[in-house]
């Protein structure tokens, strides 16, 4: 499992402004927000109220008087690291959220202490990541501690992605630091396309749909049991799974369709229901796939899982962030992808 030292939780009550504009403490600072020429900016006030209340409403009057040429759009780090948090909070699972919060407040630490100079978000450099790449690695240089640092430095980009999209930076400086090199790890067995293939055409028909379902969707085999027709959007092409969104891709769409076409569709039954509507058991589905490795000829520790393990490995190796396959495989916890990460040949990382 990869773990870190819980840093400290940040907590920056928001202080309401009159006017266009709002004021932040951070610590023992003021931040000033305002927006202009249809963007959000953040500015440093100090720690006198009363002065970031007068440069505010000094801000507020220029814009207002259409004075906004001098305006430059940056952040502090600090105000931009809280800002992720609370965006964090509401978009990831509670363990994913403390990965990044305890990514977010060492990196800060650091920056503090060896980059203090670094006050805006366009000051993070590739060789300021670089840096603290080096940082990481020094006090235990381990294979472990390089998945370690690896993942550190997949979170960082998720955060420093985030303000690329704000328009706070026009580059991610994580895409030009070097990560470190890992021996490459075999992994969870796949199946090709090939294997998947030869394992379809050796399975009972009654499993053969449920089969492909798994292996274009990634979804848990009990997810599958339990979805209803209720869950398919075929609008969107996506199916509701629990707490996520799963887009269906050509396969499992036609095969829906094909499925809703004969009727089964009717009411809210379940999609993979057997005869009398009655749910196949896992450990029957583990057994027919046996059989089919079988009678297939196909070798390895392949089980009901290998259709989820494959299809996280196919997006991974596509160059879908890693962060979108931990939403579509419903990790609650970002760490999980490590366990597919080193066994990614390096040219078809994303990061």
């Amino acid at each position: 499992d990869v773990t870190f030292p819980l840093i400290p939780a940040f907590h920056f009550p928001r202080k309401p402004a009159a006017g266009m504009g709002d004021i932040r403490k951070i610590n023992d600072e003021y931040y000033i927000e305002f927006h202009a020429r249809g963007l959000l900016y953040q500015q440093k006030a100090g720690k006198d109220i009363a002065r970031a209340r007068q440069l505010l409403a000094d801000i507020e009057a220029k814009i207002q008087q259409g004075e906004t040429g001098p305006l430059v759009r940056d952040v502090d780090v600090d105000i931009f690291f809280q800002a992720f948090l609370e965006s964090a909070w509401q978009e990831y699972a509670p363990r994913s959220f403390r990965r990044f919060e305890a990514v977010i407040g060492n990196f800060h630490g650091y920056l503090k202490k060896e980059f203090f100079k670094v006050v805006k978000l366009s000051g993070i450099t590739p060789a300021v990541i670089d840096s603290y790449r080096v940082f990481l690695v020094k006090p235990a240089p381990l294979s472990p501690k390089f998945n370690l640092v690896n993942f550190t430095l997949l979170l960082l980009r998720v955060v420093l992605d985030h303000g690329l999209k704000l328009g706070y930076i026009n580059d991610n400086p994580t895409l030009h630091a070097r990560f470190c090199e890992l021996p490459r790890h075999p992994g969870p067995a796949v199946l090709t396309d090939h294997d998947l293939e030869k394992l379809l055409e050796s399975c009972s028909v009654g499993n053969k749909d449920l089969f492909t379902f798994l292996a274009g969707t990634g979804v848990r085999v009990a997810e599958a049991l339990e979805l209803r027709w209720q869950n398919v959007d075929f609008q969107k092409r996506s199916l509701k799974i629990t707490q996520r969104e799963v887009p269906m891709d050509m396969d499992v769409f036609a095969l829906l369709k094909k499925k809703a076409a004969t009727g089964a569709a009717n009411g809210n039954g379940f999609i993979f229901a057997g005869p009398a509507r009655k749910q196949p058991r896992i450990s029957e589905l583990e057994e027919d796939l046996t059989r089919s490795l079988r009678r297939c000829k196909l070798a390895g520790n392949i089980h009901l899982r290998t259709f989820r393990h494959s299809f996280a490995r196919r997006l991974l190796e596509g160059g879908v962030a890693p962060v979108r396959v931990c939403r579509l495989m419903g990790f609650e916890d970002i760490a999980r992808i490590m366990y597919y990460w080193p066994s990614i040949p390096a040219d078809k990382k994303l990061i």
